[in-house]
């Protein structure tokens, strides 16, 4: 049975985050295009992050605005792997997104994100150093 749109926001997600992370590696490299949406072809931020639950049989709305809309907002300390990484121009206001990708990892120092960026495509970075650093994110729960 597939889950669909906000119905599944507070669902546990099965399988694990881990194993969703796996499944996004699986990617790393893959070009960024426009509206992209496989592998293949490439992706774009939220294509990559659709793709990727896909995996599993979830399906989100595409637009990056709607997808966020499809979680809760998590606190710093209770981040984890396969939450949402949502960049906008303000602290949790879905409407104003304009990327998005997957928590990669969580360490004392640092948080790792996976994504579909224009410069590397798929690809694992830091949020506290470079360009991401600099930038307004939330963090959203999906499951």
């Amino acid at each position: 049975m597939k889950k669909r749109g906000l119905c599944i926001s507070f669902l546990r997600l099965n399988p694990p985050e881990e194993q969703l992370i796996k499944k996004s590696e699986e990617v790393l490299g893959t070009p960024w295009v426009y509206t992209g949406i496989t592998p293949e072809k490439g992706f774009d931020c939220s294509g990559f992050v659709l793709w990727t639950f896909g995996q599993f049989g979830y399906e989100f709305p595409y637009k990056t605005k709607l997808l966020a809309k499809s979680g809760k907002p998590v606190k710093p300390a209770k981040i984890k792997p396969a939450d949402l990484v949502c960049f906008g121009s303000s602290e949790y206001n879905p409407s104003s997104l304009i990327h998005v990708g997957l928590v990669y990892s969580v360490t004392p120092d640092s948080v790792m994100m996976i994504h579909c960026g224009t410069s590397n495509g798929v690809s694992i970075v830091p949020l506290n150093s470079g360009y991401w650093s600099e930038r307004v994110f939330f963090i959203l729960e999906v499951f």
